[in-house]
């Protein structure tokens, strides 16, 4: 099992392609039962479907406040279990792999200077693989200029020339966000939720959510759904829900089964 886990997560990392739960527990056949039962009368007609899920019940969630969810594996983490800079902000059980060091993730985001208080903000279950790197406003030159050289920036006689970059502000990953090795982001992108950004890419504009990208600098490849799928999935938004729900209805969402998630 651990093998497979494992090879789950190299492919993850593909080419070509704020908040802790609490300990995890597992849900009473009760509770179980009750979430399931406020529905409306339209709803109450699947009763048959939401029988068949709440029967499952679990007791061994991964906790996300386990920085290091696979056992004796420190190639993966989970970002927020390891960060430092208080201008870095990911949501639970997003994850970054490295096989050289997972702490090379913060060493990755260049550029973010305390003064220009800009933000790096990634969303909840994103898939970050090795080498992605964030560029920051503080890589930023002005270049309307005959030069880009940040004077300034050296102090002294040279203190007063205006030479900061264009201030771009945060830089933010939707939830459910899977970028693939080696990729770049620019300041102030914005990514969708759901969004899959392929292997050695360089985003510099905003990408929609549940949109495929790839390239330098990086363009649509396509959309992942038509666009009723995509407004049904940002209307369900699962990624907030109870990560008992989750756990709960996972099967559904990995493969699609619209039929049940949309008795919820």
């Amino acid at each position: 099992m651990k093998n497979y886990l494992i090879s789950f997560i190299l492919i993850s990392c593909f080419s070509p392609h704020a908040e802790l739960c609490s300990n995890a527990y597992a849900m009473s056949e009760k509770e179980t039962a009750l979430s399931l039962s406020s529905h409306s009368p339209r709803r109450e007609k699947e009763t048959p479907i939401l029988e068949e899920i709440k029967e499952r019940v679990y007791s061994n969630i991964p906790n996300s406040a386990n920085p290091f969810p696979l056992k004796e594996d420190k190639n993966l983490c989970f970002i927020n279990r390891i960060i430092t800079n208080p201008n870095i902000i990911a949501g639970y059980y997003s994850y970054y792999y490295d096989p050289e060091d997972v702490f090379n993730f913060e060493k990755n985001v260049l550029y973010h200077f305390a003064i220009l208080n800009d933000k790096l903000i990634i969303g909840k279950f994103c898939q970050i693989g090795t080498n992605v790197k964030f560029i920051m406003n503080g890589g930023n030159h002005r270049f309307e200029g005959y030069s880009s050289f940040p004077f300034q920036a050296f102090g002294g006689d040279w203190s007063s020339i205006p030479t900061l970059g264009q201030i771009k502000g945060d830089t933010i990953i939707g939830n459910d966000v899977w970028i693939g090795y080696g990729a770049t982001i620019m300041p102030g992108v914005s990514i969708g939720d759901g969004a899959i950004i392929g292997a050695l890419s360089c985003v510099t504009k905003n990408i929609e959510p549940y949109t495929i990208v790839g390239g330098n600098p990086a363009k649509t490849i396509r959309k992942r759904f038509d666009e009723e799928t995509i407004s049904f999935l940002l209307d369900l938004k699962w990624w907030n829900w109870p990560i008992e729900k989750v756990t709960q209805f996972a099967t559904e969402i990995v493969t699609g089964e619209r039929s049940k998630l949309s008795t919820l």
